[in-house]
């Protein structure tokens, strides 16, 4: 689920609402122009941590 979340976004990123959706409809990956902002307006998520926790 994150992987689809994260091309959600980068196409988001590029290319904005409505064109990102309808790259996304070519790929066959699920996204409407809404959910597309949705997701880049809420940003890059919970930061990835270098170290692990013991």
């Amino acid at each position: 689920m994150r992987r689809l979340h994260d091309l959600q976004r980068h196409l988001g990123l590029a290319l904005g609402g409505a064109p990102a959706a309808r790259l996304a409809h070519r790929l066959a990956i699920p996204a409407s122009p809404s959910t597309v902002l949705r997701i880049v307006r809420a940003g890059p998520g919970r930061p990835q941590s270098r170290y692990r926790r013991a």
